[in-house]
């Protein structure tokens, strides 16, 4: 099968794919952020809307104030006299803060003037016994309750004098009735659509006041608000559009349409110029296979013209310039320690056994020292393992710094090293070993470290006979004794 054809039916197939992907993504994914944001503007809504209706139910609340430190009302309070209730209280008041009762107590809670107005704006005077009842038990208070068989919103304080110091005597109620107007013009206020439910809705104790309900292309929200006189209460009801969901939706199926009708365009024209690169391509491809095959990494890919193939071609180049490199870097990972920079203990090792080889035969001395870092473990507990690290470090860079130029060191693991002198005898590593500790001494004090930086050694020279690991194992015990030493020293 030809490869143009091949690449004919990849297309059509990852089209078929692709489209149901992006509808289970769409689906899945961008319409879930729609449905995020439509649970947070219904949850936003919501809460306008409580924090609304606690607004309307202390809408008289700033007037009620002004009147409680009013110097004229204290007197009122103390000595009722008629010309107060004349200047101040009339039909205009009530209609301007759209109130159904106004009340006025005494010291004792006895009522000294009440007044009222019927549906066509008159007042009179007016005593309501149940509507005190509430609003004595519930002073300096707002609430809601059932009167004649209306919903009726009330607000209350005491009343002191202007300054505010002198005693707080007598009581000041504004009630008004709840009705549709309030509602729709709440609704208008927060931009939503509201209803005035219920005034006698049945409220259990332990029922919650908000309740939700999901519809095909809308959610409502009951509120219920609780009298406080009766165990029915009013009713509200929110209805909130899907519109975040319903624009979601369209915005989807359009975004998806132009995406199949985009990718239907593009690879018709991709499969247009496909045609022209596939000998080039062939022929980069046969180059590729060549290299790979021979595992001649010194061969490069020809450049013959200035295109994307052409920085396909210069990218190969570079890949097997890279390959090449990490090959040195592989080698160069593969012989030294990563942490210390050392010789690690396998190439170590066949250095080592390289040198048992060469000096089997000959008379010149061959010397190795077995070293151990002492109180690593001290350190990597009191401090940290990163100090540990950088203990390990510094005495391996110590090490490294101060042996001779034939002279090797590797890392056997952990806090042990082994540090190799050919053509050399236990004396001269002995002097190399003690300048090094020397050293280590001028770190310890110069770099002001936290922990004590110390080493054990122990020497070995080469008798021509014994093998690499019996060789490594006598230095390894003489390091042991030498930690012995130093630490009876250290008890002492």
């Amino acid at each position: 099968m030809k490869i143009r054809l091949k690449f004919a039916i990849f297309i059509m197939l990852y089209l078929i794919i692709w489209t149901l992907a992006m509808s289970s993504i769409f689906n899945n994914i961008a319409m879930r952020g729609y449905s995020i944001l439509e649970n947070e503007s219904f949850k936003a809504d919501v809460e306008r809307i409580d924090a609304g209706f606690e607004t309307l139910t202390r809408k008289s609340d700033s007037v009620l104030r002004d009147w409680a430190v009013w110097d004229d009302l204290y007197r009122y309070i103390h000595v009722p006299y008629s010309a107060f209730e004349e200047s101040n209280i009339g039909a205009n008041f009530f209609e301007e803060q759209e109130l159904d009762y106004l009340f006025i107590y005494d010291r004792n809670d006895e009522l000294i003037s009440g007044f009222e107005v019927d549906s066509d704006g008159v007042m009179t005077a007016s005593n309501q016994e149940d509507i005190s009842e509430i609003v004595l038990a519930n002073k300096n208070n707002n609430g809601l309750m059932l009167h004649n068989g209306r919903p009726l919103i009330y607000s209350s304080t005491e009343v002191t004098n202007t300054s505010g110091v002198s005693p707080r005597r007598g009581l000041l109620c504004f009630a008004f009735y709840l009705d549709h107007s309030h509602v729709e013009s709440l609704a208008s206020d927060l931009e939503v659509e509201l209803r005035f439910v219920s005034s006698s809705e049945s409220i259990r104790p332990d029922e919650e006041l908000i309740t939700y309900h999901e519809h095909d292309d809308f959610r409502t929200a009951l509120f219920k608000y609780p009298y406080e006189n009766d165990p029915h209460g009013i009713a509200l009801q929110l209805i909130h559009p899907l519109s975040i969901t319903s624009l979601g939706q369209k915005t989807m199926r359009d975004v998806l349409i132009v995406s199949v009708v985009a990718f239907v365009l593009i690879s018709f024209i991709l499969y247009i110029f496909v045609r022209r690169y596939m000998n080039r391509i062939r022929s980069l491809s046969r180059d590729v296979g060549e290299i790979a095959h021979n595992q001649d990494l010194g061969k490069r890919v020809d450049v013959e013209s200035n295109d994307e193939i052409t920085e396909l071609t210069l990218d190969i180049n570079y890949m097997l310039d890279r390959i090449e490199i990490m090959n040195d870097q592989l080698v160069e990972y593969a012989a030294f320690d990563i942490m210390t920079g050392v010789l690690n203990r396998r190439v170590g090792f066949e250095k080592l056994e390289d040198l048992l080889d060469a000096f089997r035969d000959s008379q010149n001395d061959l010397t190795i020292c077995y070293v151990d870092i002492n109180n690593l473990k001290v350190v990597n507990d009191s401090l940290g393992h990163k100090y540990g690290d950088e203990l390990i470090i510094s005495v391996s860079s110590t090490i490294k710094e101060h042996i001779r130029g034939g002279d090797m060191i590797c890392r056997l693991g952990g806090d042990e090293f082994l540090v190799i002198f050919p053509n050399c005898s236990i004396d001269q590593a002995h002097q190399v070993m003690e300048r090094i500790e020397s050293n280590l001494g001028v770190l310890q004090c110069g770099k002001h470290k936290s922990y004590p930086i110390t080493i054990s050694k122990g020497f070995m020279k080469y008798d021509g006979e014994m093998d690499i690991h019996d060789f490594v194992e006598e230095a390894d015990l003489n390091m042991y004794k030498d930690k012995h030493i130093k630490k009876q020293l250290e008890l002492k």
